[in-house]
This record gives C-alpha cells, sequence and structure tokens, in this order.
C-alpha cells in the first residue's frame, strides 16, 4: 500500500511539474525556473543582484522571466 502511494506521489508531481513548463512557454525567454523555489537559487552569490540582472538582461534582452516563489 505504501509503495503504491509512493508512485502516485511521485507520478503526480512529474505530472505537476510537466504542466508548469508548459504553461511557461508562453512567457518571454529567461532562465529555467526550479520548480516550487523558482529561480532564487541564482543570487545566491549575488547578495545585491545588480551584477546577475545585467548578465540576465545581456543573455535574455530587455525583457526576460524570472521566477521568485520562495
Amino acid at each position: 500500500m505504501l509503495e503504491y502511494l509512493g508512485i502516485l506521489a511521485v507520478v503526480l508531481i512529474l505530472i505537476y511539474t510537466t504542466q508548469w513548463f508548459m504553461k511557461a512557454q508562453s512567457f518571454p525567454p529567461g532562465p529555467i525556473p526550479w520548480p516550487v523555489i523558482g529561480n532564487i537559487r541564482m543570487f545566491r552569490k549575488d547578495p545585491q543582484g545588480y551584477k546577475k540582472f545585467s548578465e540576465l538582461a545581456s543573455k535574455y534582452g530587455n525583457v526576460y522571466r524570472l521566477v521568485m516563489t520562495f
């Protein structure tokens, strides 16, 4: 019984993340976010953030997408 619940949980997580990434395709380009935590991991080494924002602007253009959920 417990094995089936684990398999069900993994399948539901995969379905959720697949649908989440499919919805994200209609947004502007940007780095791929992690499910639940978004792109917050990118700013660990740069606490002010301005260096990372300018780096992202040079890579993706003036308009880009960031997901900050945590």
